[in-house]
């Protein structure tokens, strides 16, 4: 092994690319463009689906941070208090403040029924908002398909969240969606013993499950059915300075003492488990479509350079008879197999950098829970690109030794 051996090798691959078929160099080349945005974009979809769903929750419901009652408790205790802290903290923005209890919906109540035909009516989670302080969170507003947004102070309007409505459910998701409901329906709500007449306004249908299934009333009106006139919450929502941190907001507000009355997460934090259950299946199967994908792209420039190695093997011995050494040549293929990885990295990564990413910014794929955006950073493409490399590397090495290493008077007599 030696630097002159290793210029030999680089002047033999050079000149292999620029006298051999141009047409086979692009096709090689597209091919481990196409292995590299494999390996890159299809993890980055797959991690990008919980991302969204994540950023989805955090938009539509949750906010930066949530508030919510501790265990032991039915509301957020001292619920002022809190609420001052919270605005006190650096970074906040906005905040909504809910009440959420479970109730009932029933709709078609003035209609004949037919024997042992059951009342029109759902279990959900009523929410009482403040509609304005609501629209500044989550832009609840944007997410009306039918009929109208909640106006300041409407105590007799109601918002439905479209997973209760018939026509907005399939299959068994909600067995028993209500029927015939529309904006200016009538419909009866139950919060325990206390029921009153509300008027849809509109129906409501994001991508967050706690929206859609969520029926939304003024929440003046509602703690009078509660009669409840302690001044505390169930929920409060908080929106952050944009570039905040929200874990670090989270604990600015235990440290100042609301940890002893509510309990205080991130939005992430407030799925729980269930989220990094799927980040990690995604993980999984994104590393297992990768691994095929390198398993592609080795097999085809291991059958290239064989091809290569076979086709010039006359070519390769009298290279050795005029004491070329076998490692210079060797060095050749290696390189011929770099440049081959190499390119197909470098127009790879201009395409996710320049292409790819930007699209899915500005347009995220309309997945039913989700939308899907693409999670990749510079360092899951330099861990890819490594790996192509190497896997490359190798599977030229392979074919490339075993022709190299023939004897030197039967590969020149083409035996």
């Amino acid at each position: 092994m030696s630097i002159d051996a290793i210029k030999v090798g680089w002047f033999l691959a050079a000149r292999q690319i620029t006298r051999g078929s141009a047409w086979s160099t692009i096709l090689i080349g597209a091919i481990m463009t196409l292995t590299f945005l494999n390996v890159v974009v299809v993890r980055g979809v797959l991690l990008g689906l919980p991302e969204g769903a994540i950023t989805l929750y955090e938009r539509q419901y949750a906010g930066q941070v949530i508030v919510t009652p501790l265990s032991s408790n039915r509301s957020i205790e001292r619920s002022a208090s809190v609420r001052a802290i919270i605005a006190d903290t650096p970074g906040f923005v906005a905040m909504s403040e809910r009440l959420s209890v479970g109730g009932s919906v029933e709709a078609n109540y003035d209609r004949p029924r037919r024997g042992s035909e059951l009342p029109d009516r759902v279990v959900a989670d009523i929410a009482g908002i403040d509609a304005e302080a609501e629209q500044r969170i989550t832009q609840l507003a944007s997410y009306v398909v039918e009929g109208e947004y909640l106006a300041e102070g409407d105590r007799t309007g109601i918002l439905i969240g479209s997973q209760l409505i018939d026509r907005y459910t399939f299959g068994p998701i909600v067995s028993n969606a209500l029927e015939d409901v529309y904006p200016g329906s009538r419909v009866l709500v139950t919060l325990g013993e206390n029921t009153r007449e509300f008027t849809v306004r509109g129906i409501i249908t994001s991508k967050v499950g706690e929206v859609d299934r969520r029926v939304y009333i003024d929440r003046t009106t509602m703690r009078g059915m509660l009669a409840r006139t302690d001044g505390n919450v169930d929920e409060i929502a908080i929106k952050l300075v944009p570039g905040s941190d929200p874990s670090r907001f989270a604990t600015a507000l235990v440290s100042a003492g609301v940890g002893e009355l509510a309990v205080v997460q991130t939005a992430r934090e407030s799925l729980g488990q269930f989220i990094d259950d799927i980040v990690a299946t995604f993980d999984i199967l994104s590393v297992l479509i990768g691994a095929i994908g390198l398993m592609v792209a080795a097999i085809t420039i291991f059958i290239v350079i064989f091809i290569n190695a076979l086709s010039r093997s006359r070519q390769i011995g009298i290279l050795k008879g005029i004491g070329i050494s076998e490692f210079a040549i060797q060095c050749s293929y290696l390189f011929l197999s770099v440049f081959y990885a190499a390119s197909g990295i470098v127009v790879g990564w201009l395409v996710v950098t320049f292409a790819i990413a930007p699209y899915l910014d500005q347009n995220p794929i309309d997945f039913p829970f989700s939308d899907g955006v693409l999670s990749v950073t510079t360092g899951d493409m330099l861990a890819s690109a490594s790996l192509i490399v190497v896997a490359t590397v190798i599977a030229g090495f392979i074919p490339a030794r075993r022709i190299i290493a023939k004897n030197t008077i039967a590969a020149i007599l083409g035996r």
